[in-house]
């Protein structure tokens, strides 16, 4: 639904959150611990800027790809994220840890062992959210994905860029080309010098074959069928490259907004408030 068609009321990010009750779970051999959005930001893990840059990335339907070594709060931060998904989307869950992601009714789990494409087509998923533990899990997430069934996901794996691209494409994992296309963002999580857990980088993939830009733009790119963007670097945001971001274009064109109104939402989102629709 288009952002104009809502009616005209004003939400502030702070309701946002209480409402939605945003708690993350980190599994220990220990003890199970809760951590809420707000507290990610305060430990620095993530800043306003750039959370409210991947708020928009879910509501535009893209595919994220959280990375890392083990440990840096991979998950958690998926299952902070996975609050903002829209409350209409029916979500299919897997993997290791997510139970801690049944927070709503429309959050269901694969059935053990039907962690595949058809079962998600069967089940009418519109969102997977997946702790990819094996090269078979990745499969199936982007086999969805080119069916049009969008994913945030997980995985054990510290490099981001063409390095991971050639990773989801080695002989181990094997997931063909026209699938590994579907890749969105990469999410890259470290151990922060004062944080447990620190977002670290965040790129964008843009694809010939998705016709997200075109030959002549790409003169000075090493590999002709994917452009890199990095947006995020060192926990930052780089503001020079929100015109031209993929997350910026998608949100404009899924809620038909200007660029121009796309970036007012944006800073309305990092003041602390979301855009009143329609306003």
């Amino acid at each position: 639904m288009g952002i104009g068609n809502l009616g005209n009321f004003s939400r502030t990010l702070e309701s946002e959150l209480v409402k939605r009750k945003v708690v993350a779970h980190s599994k220990s051999a220990n003890s199970d611990t809760s951590i809420e959005i707000g507290q990610l930001m305060d430990i620095k893990t993530i800043d306003h800027e750039t959370f409210s840059y991947l708020w928009m990335a879910i509501e535009a339907k893209l595919n994220l790809l959280i990375v890392g070594k083990e440990h840096t709060g991979k998950k958690q931060l998926m299952f902070a994220l996975s609050h903002f998904i829209p409350r209409n989307e029916k979500v299919l869950i897997y993997g290791d840890g997510t139970r801690a992601v049944h927070h709503n009714d429309n959050f269901i789990s694969f059935v053990s062992g039907s962690a595949d494409t058809e079962s998600a087509l069967s089940n009418s998923a519109d969102r997977i959210l997946m702790s990819a533990s094996g090269p078979e899990h990745l499969r199936v997430l982007f086999d969805c994905a080119n069916h049009g069934i969008p994913f945030i996901a997980t995985l054990d794996f510290a490099s981001n860029g063409k390095g991971l691209l050639e990773k989801l494409e080695s002989k181990q994992v094997h997931v063909p080309r026209h699938n590994v296309n579907m890749l969105d963002l990469c999410i890259l999580m470290d151990h922060g010098e004062n944080s447990i857990w620190k977002l670290q980088n965040i790129i964008e993939y843009s694809w010939l074959s998705r016709a997200e830009y075109f030959l002549d733009d790409a003169k000075n790119t090493p590999d002709f069928q994917f452009r890199i963007t990095t947006t995020v670097q060192n926990g930052l945001l780089n503001k020079e490259t929100l015109n031209e971001s993929k997350v910026f274009r998608a949100f404009g064109t899924y809620n038909i907004m200007s660029r121009k109104e796309v970036m007012e939402e944006f800073e309305i989102r990092v003041r602390g408030g979301k855009r009143s629709p329609g306003a």
